[in-house]
């Protein structure tokens, strides 16, 4: 799953919007759907520490990659 997948699960499975995770996170609506969407430059750490905590995860388990099975 990668971290857009991530953000994408946790979000719906509270069943917030994005601009609802925008306003408890501090990120912007449009970089959340970036992220959300597969953009492909890395987010800063400071955006990946505040959706962490607003959707009640470490910053180490939102931010990790994504494993590819062989």
């Amino acid at each position: 799953m990668t971290l857009g997948e991530r953000i994408r699960y946790l979000r719906r499975s509270r069943d917030w919007t994005r601009q609802q995770l925008s306003e408890y996170s501090g990120v912007p609506h449009f970089n959340i759907a970036y992220f959300e969407d597969g953009g492909k430059e890395e987010p800063q750490a400071v955006h990946i520490k505040a959706l962490a905590a607003a959707l009640d995860v470490p910053a180490h388990e939102l931010a990790r990659h994504p494993v590819n099975p062989r």
